[in-house]
């Protein structure tokens, strides 16, 4: 196993140097530009987290300028990328560090993990990238690399698993000079070479060590239990407007897409699509003339479905318009107004669509 480990890392570190990706954060030790970029690229794929990225670094090209920022302006920012808290989180550990570090990032993994929206993954990274720490990060990429070559068949859903893998990798990024490279070669060769599905393995430099390859376990490691069942909810959003103005409504702290704004919302066991069907306060609100249509859409999160019907409801006096306001406690903007706000990308999608 010994010479198998050996051989692991020298053919890594060759790959690496051919194939290592020229990324702009990998131009830099500086920790705030590999904190953004490690806090961007979670759950977002490389290409859109790419430009997200460019752009922060554009607007906010240190600590002090994302502690400064307002945080409604950064939900603006941050829309299309999904997972709000993830911006919430980077809003306030940058004022922290500003304020408690004088701006000074923490340099060891032990006091990084403590800051707010930074895991064991992200605190490993940028701790080995900027500060030379022997502390691997483990994330998808080594799991399944590690768990391919050295026939691992550990459940990595298991958090015992963690702590598995991490040992494992301890006696690997030893053998680099720079610990930055060890697991930002993991990360290139996960992502470019030992794919999740269908992965490269004609081309492969590891081939003639990889359990996987020679016993042809490539769809069967790592091993990982199956994902429990999407939640499915409906969301019927009442869609009130007058000429050039719409009601809209801040999203609570407790559920998905909070602080963010939408419409009203009346969430049930299915979709409505029937005038008869609607809300009978909403009923009682709609006194004078008005025109109802509906539109249908979906969207997929993490952990849930969410089907949705959009109630259009055109009305054509002020006064209802404003007592429908006051009494489901909305606020009226125009969509100039609107477009300033941070929204979920499937209200964004269908105001393009009514636009």
């Amino acid at each position: 196993m010994k010479r198998k480990k050996q051989d692991f890392i020298s053919s890594l570190k060759i790959w690496y140097k051919k194939n290592k990706r020229d990324l702009p954060f990998r131009k830099t030790k500086d920790p705030y530009s590999v904190w953004l970029s490690e806090i961007i690229l979670q759950q977002t794929r490389m290409r859109t987290g790419l430009v997200y990225y460019k752009k922060f670094k554009k607007k906010y090209p240190n600590l002090k300028s994302l502690s400064d920022a307002r945080g409604e302006v950064l939900l603006k920012d941050w829309e299309g990328l999904g997972y709000y808290n993830r911006v919430k989180n980077l809003h306030s550990t940058a004022r922290f560090i500003q304020k408690k570090f004088s701006g000074t990032f923490p340099s060891s993994q032990k006091e990084l993990i403590k800051l707010k929206g930074i895991g064991r993954y992200s605190s490993s990274a940028i701790a080995s990238i900027c500060f030379n720490e022997e502390t691997p990060a483990i994330d998808g990429n080594v799991f399944r690399i590690l768990s391919r070559v050295f026939g691992i068949k550990k459940n990595i859903s298991s958090s015992s698993s963690y702590s598995y893998f991490y040992k494992k990798s301890l006696s690997l990024i030893k053998q680099f000079k720079n610990a930055g490279d060890y697991n930002q070669s993991l990360m290139d060769f996960g992502s470019v070479q030992c794919l999740p599905k269908n992965p490269l393995c004609g081309d492969c430099i590891q081939k003639k060590i990889c359990y996987a390859f020679i016993h042809k376990k490539q769809d069967c490691l790592p091993v990982k239990k199956k994902k429990a069942a999407l939640l499915k909810r409906f969301f019927n959003y009442y869609v009130f407007s007058y000429k050039n103005r719409i009601l809209i409504k801040k999203r609570g702290e407790s559920d998905v897409w909070a602080g963010l704004v939408d419409f009203y919302l009346e969430e049930k066991k299915k979709k409505i699509k029937e005038k008869n069907k609607i809300n009978n306060t909403v009923k009682k609100l709609i006194t004078k003339k008005y025109s109802i249509s509906f539109f249908d859409a979906k969207t997929k999160l993490s952990h849930q479905e969410i089907f949705i019907s959009f109630i259009e409801i055109k009305l054509f006096n002020s006064s209802v318009f404003k007592t429908i306001e006051k009494n489901l406690d909305l606020l009226s903007l125009n969509k100039k107004e609107l477009n300033k706000l941070a929204k979920p990308k499937v209200i964004n999608d269908y105001l393009k669509k009514i636009s």
